[in-house]
């Protein structure tokens, strides 16, 4: 299946996650879900874990993830998105990052769960793997996408992966408009810089690039009205947390990254607050080959 050639490392990304490892395993992850998402809230959502498996299984149906297809998780985080699926869909999930500990963590955790027969991981960019073509049934993407200089050559290698007829699923943040006020793009920039995002595309933008890929059947669908509780969440970890973080940022026991993490999560709040960005569930499909036994 894979043909070989590097994974080009964007070492401000690779930073970002290394250095922001202890946050996210301790105040955002679950011992079920080793998640690094926001969650989808829904009627039945009580609480934060749910909220994080719920994410998964609303992605799932979207993209109509089945037994036995193969799904490649572009940019997979420590697996928690290719762990779900195998467990609740029988999938069998190739998760993909550019940061090695999160794949080293990766096969560990798989390794806890029984499940490395069905899931595994490597470390390459989603934009330029090293796969053949046609060899998945889904491509699966999650707040990773926003990682990209270019969404489009991640739109066209996720076409040129998918087998006919294949699907896509994408979950991220999308800008409202472009260009935006000078006062709306130092709001975001104080934001995405932090989070080591070059930027974010706008919905049609997204649509447009799916749509030059090759894809067909594309749809984006605004949800931040089921991440809203989510955002709430973290506001109240972050407001919480702030002074103490500071004060270890001063004693230069937590490093710039770690408080620009925070800092970033200030700014995400504030630019929510302002309308500045949505949160969208992309998903399209791979034209099938027409059966010329059926034309004409």
């Amino acid at each position: 299946m894979i043909r070989g050639g590097p994974a080009r490392l964007r070492p401000e990304i690779v930073s970002y996650y290394d250095e922001t490892w202890f946050d996210y395993r301790v105040l955002w992850m679950t011992l079920r879900n080793p998640a690094i998402h926001f969650g989808y809230w829904d009627g039945a959502t009580r609480t934060h874990g749910q909220s994080l498996d719920n994410m998964d299984r609303v992605m799932a149906d979207i993209a109509q993830v089945r037994p036995e297809d193969r799904v490649l998780d572009a940019g997979c985080g420590v697996g928690g998105g290719a762990f779900w699926l195998a467990q609740n869909r029988g999938a069998r999930v190739h998760g993909i990052t550019i940061v090695e500990n999160q794949a080293a963590r990766g096969r560990r955790f798989a390794r806890a769960r029984q499940v490395e027969a069905r899931v595994s991981f490597t470390c390459q960019d989603f934009c330029h793997t090293a796969f053949a073509d046609a060899v998945f049934d889904v491509v699966w993407a999650r707040e990773s996408v926003c990682h990209a200089d270019d969404k489009r050559a991640f739109f066209a290698e996720a076409n040129r992966l998918l087998r006919p007829g294949g699907r896509l699923v994408m979950a991220d943040f999308a800008r409202v408009s472009r260009p935006s006020s000078p006062e709306a793009e130092r709001l975001l920039r104080a934001w995405l810089e932090r989070w080591a995002v070059p930027d974010l595309a706008t919905p049609d933008e997204l649509m447009r690039s799916a749509a030059s890929a090759g894809f067909e059947d594309i749809q984006v669908e605004d949800v931040t009205s089921a991440v809203e509780p989510s955002l709430r969440h973290l506001h109240r970890l972050v407001t919480a947390l702030s002074p103490g973080a500071k004060f270890l940022h001063r004693l230069h026991l937590r490093s710039d990254v770690q408080h620009g993490n925070i800092k970033g999560s200030e700014a995400m709040w504030a630019a929510r607050r302002g309308g500045l960005w949505v949160y969208v569930i992309v998903s399209a499909h791979k034209p099938r080959v027409n059966d010329p036994a059926q034309s004409g």
